[in-house]
């Protein structure tokens, strides 16, 4: 009997989720939470070098009351970004960039000055106190490694605290990013946005773990930079085995014996984050040629459809 085997699905244009952006700030709880709504979209050229600024944009923050035990007496304000810095470089959920932040206007630069976080600055005892003043944030999006054009994700930007030192301080304020930051392209590269693949079908007999692949079929992926890029692709998606570049089979009935595999002159290609194929510098059309085929995982290989999805984002060097 034939399987009647479907098609692979190769989108370029990768996959994300977009967060509402909301105003509201929790109450009593420690840490309290004040939600920077995102800006329009921030403009973004890929090309700087490594360490230099890609795109800077500006968040406002409202006013927040926390449910902490407030320090009374001399103490320091304290104010961080997220994560664990080098320097003062905080780290993104985005590819290749971080990022670093400062005052912007507002009452806030009174107390702590326009130098890039972190900031510790002693304050005189103005007895118990459950609120933060809003303010304004200034974020410059620092190249640390190769970087595509989706969006920037949310996440926490910085921590407002009163304690010792940067190092011991009750921790009373998050400032979060409320939704994503759109990337507006400056002399982006463009490929088609979704490449379908349709293999032939395959006899179930054609497939077995000492003979995994069958029935490959060469795809492109055409890509045009208008000016001199130097870039990279990287594969990602649900996968059934990297090492193999198996990408998960999202048929329930065939998902656990066959999936499918994406070589690049004859070999898996490099997947997930910090695996890129290296491209060079581009002017122009480039087409580049790859090869999907199936991919047994089990024997017997179960008899039904085969569907996968892959995403190929256009890395910048």
């Amino acid at each position: 009997m034939i399987n009647k085997k479907h098609h692979m699905l190769l989108l370029l244009a990768g996959l994300f989720v977009s967060t509402l952006a909301v105003t509201q700030n929790a109450y009593a709880v420690c840490p309290a939470v004040s939600l920077a709504p995102p800006p329009a979209a921030i403009n973004v050229d890929a090309k700087v070098a490594i360490g230099a600024v890609v795109g800077t944009t500006t968040v406002t923050f409202p006013d927040a009351t926390y449910g902490c035990s407030p320090q009374v007496g001399q103490a320091m304000y304290i104010w961080k970004g997220y994560g664990t810095p080098n320097g003062n470089i905080y780290p993104t959920h985005a590819p290749g960039l971080g990022y670093r932040l400062k005052f912007g206007p507002g009452i806030w630069p009174d107390y702590m000055g326009t130098d890039y976080f972190p900031l510790a600055k002693y304050r005189p005892d103005q007895g118990a106190q459950t609120g933060m003043h809003g303010g304004t944030l200034i974020i410059e999006f620092i190249k640390l490694g190769p970087v595509g054009n989706d969006p920037i994700p949310a996440q926490t930007l910085a921590v407002y605290g009163v304690g010792l030192d940067l190092n011991d301080f009750d921790k009373y304020v998050h400032i979060d990013l409320a939704g994503d930051i759109p990337v507006i392209e400056q002399h982006f590269c463009t490929a088609d946005s979704v490449v379908n693949v349709p293999l032939d079908d395959v006899y179930t007999n054609e497939l077995s773990l000492s003979n995994p692949g069958a029935k490959p079929k060469d795809f492109q992926i055409k890509i045009n930079c208008p000016t001199q890029n130097n870039i990279s692709l990287l594969f990602t998606g649900d996968m059934q085995d990297a090492a193999n570049a198996v990408f998960k089979n999202t048929d329930p009935a065939t998902a656990s014996s066959v999936g499918v595999q994406i070589l690049r002159n004859g070999s898996p290609v490099p997947n997930g984050n910090g695996n890129n194929i290296n491209l060079g510098n581009v002017t122009g059309n480039l087409t580049t040629l790859f090869t999907a085929r199936y991919y047994a995982l089990a024997t017997p290989v179960a008899e039904g459809a085969v569907t996968s999805v892959a995403y190929a984002t256009i890395m910048y060097n």
